[in-house]
């Protein structure tokens, strides 16, 4: 027990001023009493200052999780503090009885100084078991017309429609290159427990990438901003109850670089509760309390007594009464048996009070003697709370895009013949994700026939020829009847269970096939409108499972990257003249050949050949020529070549000849052996 000074008019008691005992109050003013209904004992009420001793259990807990609230680290620890707030008044014997945390079960704190407290720290175990009551989750939409999710085109001709996000999928974000990207942060916090959660702080990182940036939510929340971190205060979230903060902004990639997402960080309380199952089971402490037994004999009956037991607080903490006992010296006789540990019989005394039993009366001829044993302690409270970090860290967008032309072998066919054309096609990737797949779709006009055998097709990239491995071609119809329009589509890559990746990073692919026009009408335009949809994987390890979700992205050819195709209605007309003009000599002859075209094309290589008497020989000649033996006696063959004659162009061949044998030879003889 602890020591203190006391003035004279605090030793004052009800049986005289100048009692020399155990601290009491002055109460002989103030004083009521009430009766105890059960046992018809006394208690005495004063209206003193009260203290109390108060238990105030706290922890504290930090988590991080990655992108996909994987929990990659969580620290947390506790603390119970004990505290007098008594100002004049020690505690002693103090004891507290905890369970579920790593430390004793039974703690002997021993004594507590007035206006002083004591700590007992423990750490939380096994964490990852540990259910969070606030479930946070993030959800980032590209609001992207022209990226699509699998689930929202039509299933691709020949593949399997697969649509399930994996568990162990890792979402992508892809923006597209060079274009405007609205994005949308949905934020979702809801309150998985059976407590309050209060002062709820969210920190939300946005990249400095982001313009046009706005923030809602669905609940009365403060929302400020500061740099680029998005502020979010919510008061209060009730149990079961969601609330959804909803981020948008917008976004020009420019480059291909590294652009986050955010982190974001969120604190708050929880009252009245702990998440671990630490508990204060009791606590148990003494201070300065008297108990007495007043014996007292009868005026008429001598050597009869009679007997009451009294118990009085002397401190400035509420006490309660747990037991009393009280038997004769031989613990033979039981004359007070009173467990008041029940919540019905529980007696509390504030400071000042005293209790006082109903009194019994024992027969003795000395003045008796009782063995008493009396159980209480202090009354406490009990404050719980607990404080939650968490920080979630971000992931990055990653940027896709491609570019694609067309070109087909010629630019310019005739009308109403044959003409086999080439479709080249190239597609570069110009992000920094590799493209999955590629689905191309052409229209090939009548007039024209598609290609029917996967073999016709070429695919080729910067390390060579491909092989035609994963491809699927459909044509519809199902033929190459020029009379009717058909759909070619060409998939590659896209098989079930197709590892690969079709284009790399930085790569380009090129795809050629044939197209035969049959009798095209120069009356008609002919167009082969062409798109293109490449496929990106949805989730970043996906390529080694058979069920795959996709992201697509269509472009197609606009008129301006269209390549013209000009059918040209062009017939020839030439027209090959002869003319035999008498030379210097009566033995020479001049032969001049005139070759006219006389339509609107070029027309080439063109073939003359004339025939010279053997008679005669060549003296000399402005072309080029060659001069032969005939099949037929007695003639010379003469063969000339031009090239090209252009449009209404005039081309004239000299030529001159001589007689060998000196006799004459008609303008008649030379004249018959011409073809032109």
């Amino acid at each position: 027990m602890g020591f203190k000074c006391i003035s004279q008019t605090e030793l004052k008691i009800k049986s005289g001023p100048n009692y020399i005992g155990v601290p009491l109050r002055f109460l002989e003013e103030i004083k009521q009493e009430t009766e105890y209904k059960t046992t018809g004992i006394e208690i005495s009420k004063s209206t003193d200052q009260i203290s109390e001793i108060s238990i105030v259990n706290n922890e504290s807990l930090e988590f991080l999780f990655d992108h996909q609230m994987n929990l990659k680290s969580a620290e947390g620890y506790g603390t119970i503090s004990i505290v007098n707030n008594s100002y004049k008044d020690r505690i002693w014997d103090a004891r507290i009885e905890i369970l579920g945390s790593n430390i004793e079960n039974e703690t002997n704190l021993r004594i507590f100084e007035p206006r002083t407290n004591k700590n007992i720290r423990y750490s939380i175990e096994a964490l990852d078991d540990l259910q969070n009551p606030l479930v946070i989750h993030e959800r980032i939409e590209i609001l992207n017309e022209e990226i699509k999710s699998y689930k929202d085109i039509e299933q691709i001709s020949g593949i399997d429609h697969y649509d399930s996000i994996l568990e162990d999928g890792e979402k992508r974000y892809l923006l597209l290159f060079g274009k405007e990207n609205l994005v949308k942060f949905t934020i979702i916090i809801e309150n998985n427990s059976n407590s309050t959660i209060k002062n709820i702080n969210l920190q939300k990182e946005i990249s400095k990438h982001f313009y046009d940036i706005e923030c809602i939510s669905d609940s009365q929340a403060d929302i400020k901003t500061k740099g680029n971190i998005l502020k979010i205060e919510l008061p209060e979230l009730n149990p079961g109850q969601k609330r959804n903060v909803d981020i948008t902004a917008k976004i020009f990639p420019e480059k291909k670089e590294r652009i986050r997402t955010g982190a974001y960080n969120i604190t708050y309380n929880i009252e009245n509760s702990v998440i671990s199952e630490t508990e204060i089971i009791n606590f148990s402490a003494y201070s300065h309390a008297k108990h007495l037994i007043n014996v007292e004999e009868k005026e008429t009956q001598p050597n009869h007594w009679d007997c009451s037991f009294l118990f009085a607080n002397h401190s400035d903490f509420t006490m309660y009464l747990k037991s009393i006992l009280i038997t004769d010296e031989s613990k033979s006789e039981n004359y007070v048996d009173l467990d008041l540990t029940t919540e019905n019989n529980k007696i509390i005394l504030s400071p000042g009070e005293t209790f006082t039993t109903q009194k019994w009366e024992v027969f003795n001829e000395n003045e008796p003697k009782f063995v008493r044993k009396i159980s209480y302690s202090l009354d406490y409270s009990i404050e719980k709370g607990t404080d939650v970090s968490i920080k979630v860290e971000d992931d990055i967008f990653e940027i896709i895009g491609f570019q694609f032309e067309k070109d087909i072998s010629q630019k310019e066919i005739k009308s109403f013949e044959e003409s086999e054309l080439y479709n080249k096609i190239i597609i570069r990737n110009t992000g920094d994700v590799a493209i999955k797949g590629v689905v191309i779709n052409e229209i090939i006009p009548e007039d024209f026939k598609p290609p029917l055998e996967i073999s016709q097709f070429k695919l080729k990239k910067a390390s060579g020829e491909q092989k035609l491995e994963n491809v699927d071609l459909k044509i519809t119809p199902p033929n190459d009847e020029p009379s009717t329009e058909h759909t070619l589509e060409l998939i590659l890559n896209l098989k079930e269970n197709q590892v690969t990746q079709l284009i790399g990073i930085n790569e380009l692919l090129e795809i050629s096939y044939p197209i035969k026009a049959i009798s095209p009408d120069y009356n008609k335009a002919y167009e082969f409108p062409l798109e293109i949809s490449c496929y990106y994987l949805k989730n970043k390890n996906q390529e080694k499972k058979e069920e795959v979700d996709y992201y697509v992205v269509r472009h197609r050819l606009s008129d301006m990257q269209k390549p013209t195709l000009k059918v040209s209605h062009k017939r020839r007309n030439l027209a090959i003249a002869k003319e035999i003009y008498p030379g210097r000599y009566d033995d020479e002859f001049a032969i001049c050949v005139t070759v006219k075209n006389k339509s609107t094309i070029e027309i080439k290589n063109i073939s003359i050949t004339d025939t010279i008497p053997i008679t005669f020989e060549l003296i000399s000649s402005n072309i080029k020529n060659k001069v032969t033996k005939s099949n037929k006696e007695n003639e010379y063959v003469i063969s000339f070549s031009v090239e090209s004659v252009l449009p209404f162009q005039e081309k004239e061949i000299m030529y001159y000849l001589k007689n060998k044998s000196g006799k004459d030879v008609s303008f008649s003889e030379l004249e018959s052996y011409f073809i032109g």
